[in-house]
């Protein structure tokens, strides 16, 4: 009776895949459709842009929600601090509750978004990310700490990296989601100049055998 979409923003949008799985479905496929977009902090107009897309395909959302977790783009950026990723996996469980307390009652409700400048801002940078993404993993490259252990293959949900000569090689169908570089259990990944001076981050409670299962 009901169908969440819980997905990461990606540049400020929807992920690729979650598009592709959304093109995938039947019409009318629920009554009550919701999303949860997993933000490092900034979420912009990613659920109105889901809502767009799930519009063409002849459904609805009722509902859309976004969680601020800690940020893993090391591109960017270092890893947060303890504290700070301390205190939004606590906020991120009462909101949960909150959520959850919503869909089961299926309610609906008004979509999340962020701040004026954020909409008009940073979600005009989404067609671009969308258009070159696939060929901006020219930009990884590896250290002489690879092991070969191939952790950065079975891990790539786009199905992105093979080994050549024991060493990971990136086909040009990356959607940056950055799971090689962070975790890597060498650290062996680099994505540019910046990465080399950046703490890696991914939650702790999550495991890897779980991703790789997935």
């Amino acid at each position: 009776e009901k169908i969440g979409f819980i997905f990461p923003v990606h540049w400020y949008g929807p992920p690729k895949k979650i598009l592709e799985f959304i093109d995938s479905l039947p019409g009318a496929t629920s009554k009550y459709l919701f999303a949860l977009a997993v933000s490092g902090g900034q979420v912009a107009k990613a659920l109105i842009k889901l809502e767009k897309f799930i519009n063409s395909k002849k459904m609805s959302l009722s509902a859309g929600f976004e969680i601020a977790m800690p940020s893993n783009y090391i591109i960017w950026q270092n890893a947060a601090p303890k504290e700070l990723q301390e205190e939004r996996f606590e906020k991120a469980k009462d909101k949960i509750k909150h959520i959850g307390a919503i869909v089961k009652t299926g309610k609906k409700e008004p979509l999340e978004k962020g701040a004026l400048w954020e909409n008009i801002l940073l979600s005009s940078l989404n067609p671009f990310f969308v258009k070159y993404v696939d060929k901006t993993d020219k930009n990884f490259w590896v250290n002489k700490k690879c092991s070969s252990c191939q952790t950065c293959v079975k891990i790539c949900p786009a199905k992105n990296i093979e080994l050549k000569d024991n060493n990971p090689t990136w086909l040009h169908k990356c959607d940056k989601c950055l799971a090689c570089i962070q975790w890597c259990p060498q650290k062996a990944i680099e994505y540019g100049k910046r990465s080399v001076k950046f703490d890696r981050y991914h939650h702790p409670e999550i495991q890897l055998k779980e991703l790789i299962k997935y």
